[in-house]
């Protein structure tokens, strides 16, 4: 079990054009960066919560899939990643 600070990431909700596809890639990048920022800085763990399903496991931090079909709640998609 990890202990000390978890970083949470969000990434989601985008659309299937041109640029949005990518803004989607430079925000994974992004993430990519702050992961291992954030790991190098002492945090224990790093999630990327996401329903994007091409998204993979990085080397600095974990993905945690939305639930297909599921009505997207903050609260509760939060919660679930905290709890």
């Amino acid at each position: 079990m990890n202990t000390g600070p978890r970083l949470i990431l969000l990434h989601g909700g985008v659309g299937t054009g041109a640029a949005e596809t990518m803004v989607a890639r430079a925000r994974l990048a992004a993430a990519r960066v702050t992961a291992e920022a954030a790991r190098a800085g002492g945090f224990a763990s790093v999630v990327l919560a996401t329903d994007d399903e091409s998204v993979g496991k990085g080397e600095h931090y974990a993905v945690d899939h939305d639930v297909p079909g599921t009505a997207f709640s903050l609260r509760k998609r939060v919660l679930g990643l905290v709890g």
